[in-house]
């Protein structure tokens, strides 16, 4: 299946499977299920050239009321912190490299489905919905002048910054597109009716560098620039505690 593909598939999925339960709810069956309180926390990893480039943390809290047993819905937020892009590129007698890490907040939806198997243990499939609600992002850089005599392909770029190079550090504005996008989360839950303690791996259509692959500065397209194996797939492994209310 072709990635813009996949992505679609888990945003659409999630997001019927999410209006299907709401619509389908009496009144006020919100209010009168159980309801819990659930932070998790895990990392976001990509087959990037460098695999530093390619993980990025995340801290998530929602707040979840549960239909019965089985079934849960959630709402929350998350907090991404991804690494620092190692990448740079030459224009005329400057280098461009990136400044910062990027820091992402998502609003978050989930469906929670949860399968007995044993005791207090049992089986668990999450179907997360996400985006950005705050639609904007600041992009980092800095450039680097006076290397008419050093190329990247005759050194290491470390060595063209300890040259004691003049330092330009600019920010650039962009639009996100609100970031829409999907994760599947599967693993395994202890459930003693006051906790419920999970674990798991996810599969799903997340950029953490999306603000980068739509700028252009000085006439540079970053898509250019991002290593070639950074797409919208993205895993993830998680540990979540939640409390029961």
């Amino acid at each position: 299946m072709e990635r813009r593909s996949f992505h679609r598939v888990i945003i659409i999925f999630t997001a019927v499977l999410m209006a299907v339960l709401f619509t389908g709810l009496p009144k006020q069956a919100l209010s009168q299920k159980r309801q819990s309180i659930e932070g998790e926390g895990g990392i976001f990893f990509n087959s990037y050239e460098n695999d530093c480039e390619g993980r990025a943390f995340y801290a998530q809290f929602v707040y979840t009321w549960w239909l019965n047993k089985y079934t849960g819905l959630s709402a929350g937020g998350m907090f991404v912190k991804g690494n620092k892009l190692s990448s740079f590129w030459p224009a005329g007698d400057k280098y461009y490299t990136f400044d910062d890490s990027n820091i992402h907040l998502n609003a978050v939806g989930e469906v929670k489905l949860s399968l007995p198997i044993v005791g207090r243990f049992g089986f668990l499939v999450n179907a997360r919905l996400m985006f950005e609600p705050f639609p904007f992002d600041v992009i980092s850089y800095e450039i680097y002048s006076d290397v008419t005599t050093i190329t990247a392909t005759t050194v290491e770029f470390p060595y063209i910054i300890n040259k004691g190079n003049k330092v330009e550090r600019n920010s650039r504005y962009l639009f996100t597109k609100f970031n829409l996008s999907g994760i599947i989360n599967v693993g395994l839950y202890y459930d003693n009716n006051t906790i419920r303690i999970s674990a798991g791996y996810g599969r799903g259509a997340y950029d953490v560098y999306n603000s980068y692959k739509r700028a252009t500065i000085d006439g540079h397209n970053l898509e250019q620039h991002i290593p070639p194996n950074s797409s919208r797939y993205i895993n993830n492994v998680f540990l979540a505690l939640a409390v029961y209310m």
